[in-house]
């Protein structure tokens, strides 16, 4: 059985002057000691991490929530808009409207590429027919 000697050792430095060092055991407990609290400061820091990202987050969902919210208002508000235009118009010019309304109506059903077939005089039609004189 080998015995290591334990405890503080004194040798003389380059200065001249005395440099205490660790021996044996101690030196490994204090290399313990120092990765114990390395390891409770890194702990630390990822706890610290994981609050931080939960924040993030909780300040990334309320902000998409508000930027929606304020989308929607704007959209309602926009549409609000139109719809007073379109009631002025309507009111100065009923048949102005029924045109603008038609030809919203051959927009949204008539896409690239789409046949139908309707009867000449259908009403579907009425502003592409030649006027007639009354």
């Amino acid at each position: 059985m080998r015995v290591h000697r334990v405890g503080w050792s004194r040798r003389l430095g380059r200065s001249g002057g005395f440099l205490f060092c660790l021996t044996g055991a101690m030196f490994v407990l204090s290399l313990m000691a120092d990765a114990g609290i390395k390891k409770y400061i890194k702990m630390q820091g990822e706890e610290e991490a994981v609050k931080i990202r939960a924040q993030t987050d909780k300040d990334k969902i309320i902000l998409l929530a508000d930027s929606y919210m304020l989308a929607e208002k704007t959209k309602g508000e926009g549409d609000a808009e139109a719809l007073r235009i379109y009631a002025q118009a309507y009111e100065k010019d009923p048949e102005f409207y029924s045109f603008v309304r038609t030809l919203e109506a051959y927009g949204n059903s008539l896409g690239e590429g789409t046949t139908i077939v309707l009867p000449g005089d259908s009403e579907f039609f009425q502003y592409f027919s030649p006027p007639t004189k009354e």
